[in-house]
């Protein structure tokens, strides 16, 4: 596969968090971050979309679940 990098343990073992988020792509926000009322409305249309509307009632306890989870 031309154009790939394969990465090995060396390529990583004297990189920080930054500094691989850079090499795969993920470095830094070029998006803001999205709001709770975002986030709530796209899980709501998610779970509407697919018929899962006994879920909705959890909706705000699955997001302070990830709330919790971010670092």
């Amino acid at each position: 596969m031309e154009g790939v990098k394969m990465f090995s343990g060396d390529d990583l073992k004297n990189m920080n968090y930054e500094q691989m988020g850079n090499m795969f792509g993920g470095g830094g926000r070029s998006k803001p971050r999205k709001t709770r009322s975002q986030y709530r409305r796209e899980l709501v249309e998610f779970y509407k979309r697919y018929s899962m509307e006994d879920k909705l009632d959890g909706v705000d306890a699955a997001l302070d679940k990830c709330r919790n989870l971010q670092p």
